[in-house]
């Protein structure tokens, strides 16, 4: 993961625009292990280490990571993973089936522009 890094960064540094992004450093393998608990989920390696290269971006500089899309960091994720579970309780999803999905295999790794996430499946 260290390397896919790496050469995103030097694509971003060559363009001019990586210190743009403004990415969080990595996620401590203690948020890691609260992520999985928190959700029950076993992340993969890949995962694991994607986080704890950067957690996320921090809201409000305006260039999100995916397509605009700010990448979420650990406590976040715990937050929006939290939202997906209420509104599931809820009733909701059943609803809105086509626009609010709670799975139990994947978690949310971006805000939710147009009640979408980009999501990171297990």
């Amino acid at each position: 993961m260290q390397a896919q890094w790496e050469k995103m960064t030097a694509i971003f540094n060559a363009r001019g625009g990586f210190n743009l992004l403004e990415l969080n450093n990595g996620a401590t393998a203690e948020e890691i292990a609260q992520l999985e608990q928190h959700t029950g989920l076993e992340l993969p390696q890949a995962f694991r280490n994607f986080l704890s290269v950067h957690n996320g971006q921090e809201p409000g500089n305006g260039r999100g990571f995916f397509f605009g899309i700010r990448l979420l960091p650990v406590k976040d994720i715990i937050r929006q993973w939290d939202t997906w579970v209420a509104l599931e309780n809820d009733g909701l999803n059943e609803d809105l089936a086509t626009d609010f999905q709670a799975t139990h295999d994947a978690i949310p790794i971006s805000e939710p522009p147009m009640m979408r996430n980009i999501t990171y499946n297990t």
